[in-house]
């Protein structure tokens, strides 16, 4: 519950920041993504390979999905609502805020251990105030233009990061906290470690190619540059089904087909939203 409530707060906040227009929701989007892109990386590295910490939310009963959920309320949501209001406070006092934000995030961590949300395997409360002090001292350096020049930042960025948001979340819940399909390429000895990896390597891959493309081509052609990447992805899919790099549970090929198909949809729209605030 102690996420949840978190997360609640959170959301109050950045909501009246939204509502009161001190916030541009074209600021809160890009900095939401980017922040997702950094912490899902760093987590891949520390929780999933090297097994440093675990997220327990003590609320599914399987030790495996309690841990993803924890990361999926962490990772996808907890951080990145702390980057953005990171960024839309530190343009005045910078070191003050950062070492603040520091501060706040280290004692949180050590609630969140005393309650049992937070098991360290191999890990220390110092670790996660260095790498608390880091990320701020380095998002206090895109958080004025961010939050007040989004446009200076190069779309590129903007869109890989965007991409990479919408290719991976529709999938957090059917795959890691149903079941109802897994990755298995044989990367990694865990199986759950294993199915992550994948789908979260090839989302990013994809979201790079996306960037890299739509990014260059001209506006008339972006509709069509947009379908011929949902193709190429779809293609893959399958091609990794019959590889057997892809299983389904309770799944199949048309819910797949929707599953991919709605993230190229929303970066279509994001795309034409993106262009008209230039």
């Amino acid at each position: 519950m102690l996420y949840i409530l978190q997360i609640g707060l959170m959301l109050v906040w950045v909501g009246w920041l939204l509502k009161s227009k001190r916030l541009s929701w074209s600021s809160f989007v890009n900095i939401y993504v980017l922040a997702l892109l950094v912490v899902d990386f760093t987590e891949i590295i520390l929780n999933l390979l090297l097994d440093l910490y675990k997220f327990p939310t003590h609320l599914l009963s399987d030790p495996v999905r309690d841990n993803f959920l924890g990361i999926l309320f962490t990772d996808s949501i907890i951080l990145p609502l702390t980057a953005v209001l990171f960024c839309y406070h530190v343009k005045n006092h910078p070191w003050k805020i950062t070492f603040t934000y520091t501060f706040v995030m280290t004692f949180l961590e050590w609630i969140y251990l005393e309650l049992g949300f937070l098991t360290y395997n191999y890990w220390s409360i110092v670790y996660s105030s260095l790498f608390y002090l880091v990320g701020f001292a380095v998002f206090s350096r895109l958080g004025d233009m961010y939050i007040h020049r989004p446009s200076e930042v190069p779309y590129f960025i903007r869109l890989t990061c965007f991409a990479y948001t919408a290719l991976v979340l529709p999938g957090a819940i059917p795959d890691v906290l149903l079941n109802l399909y897994k990755w298995c390429p044989g990367l990694l000895q865990s199986p759950a470690s294993d199915d992550r990896i994948a789908d979260l390597g090839s989302c990013f891959i994809f979201a790079v190619i996306i960037g890299m493309v739509i990014s260059r081509i001209a506006t008339p052609f972006k509709i069509v540059s947009f379908a011929l990447l949902a193709c190429l992805t779809l293609l893959f899919v399958f091609y990794s089904y019959g590889q057997g790099w892809l299983i389904y549970n309770h799944w199949n090929h048309p819910l797949t087909i929707i599953r991919y198909l709605i993230p190229y949809q929303v970066l279509y729209w994001y795309d034409r939203w993106q262009a008209k605030s230039r």
